[in-house]
């Protein structure tokens, strides 16, 4: 979008309101596009909880504003000037933005269908009338009249394609360790490989309470090719991202909108998933991506042969990256996402 054609550049301040003090989830969302409407010269503000390593990191950046307790909160919000538009990103945002004054334009988002509550209370909080921004992909039309769906953006400078394929596979997963993400399926998924004598390296990124299990389930299964690496962000993780020949995604719960899966298909590697609700907007079998069967000798037969044959596995490497950005609509983000404030659209994504 050309800011000098922005016919909303000079109109109202945009205010994200994110309970959170990491960029992980909802609040990196949030502030991928709070940083692509700065950049298109748009004066959008983030609002975040201070006291935590995310200040440290963002607090010299431009148009952010921490808050330290609730009581600091609701102050600093009831001074958000008149007529602004206040995107209410987090459950307590979602609540907490109930209170504003009519004078301000509030902005619901959901960031993964787990937060749409059903309860009395959340009832009153969603209004009918307002504008609701989805952050996943649907499969039905919500019960709001005027509603967009805008996925993730990222910063291309960052996330780009690697060098792949490279000469020994290298493939990874990648997500909080817990045990309802079931990344112990990548290491019996790692075991079938090995069992075929292909020569591998496998890589978990993440950290969290279940690495200890998953260390010991490698111990168990006695598979030296696995490393664990913790947990990156950014340019460290993007690095990472472009040396893995294949991603695999095992999180059920968070397909339709985890970033660390677009993440790993801009750095270029191929995504793999595990079979589960709503990845198939993602990865289509064969085309963009590959869908593990529970016969995880016959995916990783799969992932091998793919591997092997460079011309098949760059074809399912750029299929996989075009139709990603296209469903992010990357280029076109900022325009749609103003138009969608100002103008009254009723719709669908």
């Amino acid at each position: 979008m050309n800011k000098s054609e922005n016919k909303f550049k000079t109109l109202n301040k945009i205010y994200h309101l994110v309970s959170f003090d990491r960029l992980t989830g909802g609040a990196q969302v949030a502030y991928l596009w709070h940083k692509a409407l700065l950049n298109e010269g748009i004066e959008s503000y983030f609002f975040y909880k201070g006291g935590y390593k995310l200040q440290e990191k963002i607090k010299n950046e431009k148009n952010t504003i921490a808050y330290f307790n609730i009581f600091d909160k609701v102050l600093k919000i009831l001074k958000i000037p008149k007529n602004s538009f206040v995107i209410a990103h987090l459950s307590e945002d979602h609540w907490l933005s109930f209170f504003l004054k009519k004078r301000e334009k509030r902005i619901i988002v959901f960031h993964n269908k787990k937060t749409l509550r059903n309860d009395i209370f959340h009832k009153l909080i969603y209004k009918k009338k307002q504008k609701v921004i989805f952050a996943y992909n649907l499969k039905e039309k919500p019960n709001f009249n005027k509603y967009k769906v805008f996925l993730p953006v990222y910063d291309q400078k960052i996330f780009y394609q690697g060098n792949q394929p490279n000469e020994i596979l290298n493939i990874c997963t990648i997500g909080k360790l817990e045990k309802e993400r079931e990344h112990h399926k990548f290491l019996f998924l790692c075991n079938e490989i090995k069992k075929l004598n292909f020569p591998f390296k496998g890589y978990v990124i993440g950290k969290g309470k279940y690495l200890q299990n998953l260390k010991k389930l490698k111990d168990d299964l006695n598979l030296k090719e696995i490393e664990f690496l913790g947990y990156f962000e950014d340019e460290e993780l993007a690095k990472i991202l472009r040396k893995m020949d294949f991603l695999v995604w095992t999180s059920p719960g968070s397909q339709q909108s985890h970033r660390a899966l677009l993440e790993g298909i801009l750095c270029g590697a191929v995504a793999c998933s595990f079979e589960m609700e709503g990845i198939e907007f993602w990865i289509e079998n064969g085309k963009t991506g590959i869908i593990i069967s529970k016969n995880l000798n016959s995916s990783a037969i799969e992932i091998i042969e793919t591997f092997k044959d460079k011309e098949k596995y760059k074809k399912l490497r750029e299929n996989s990256y075009k139709e990603a950005l296209k469903k992010m609509n990357q280029e076109n983000f900022s325009l749609e996402f103003l138009k969608f404030l100002y103008e009254d659209t009723s719709g669908s994504p």
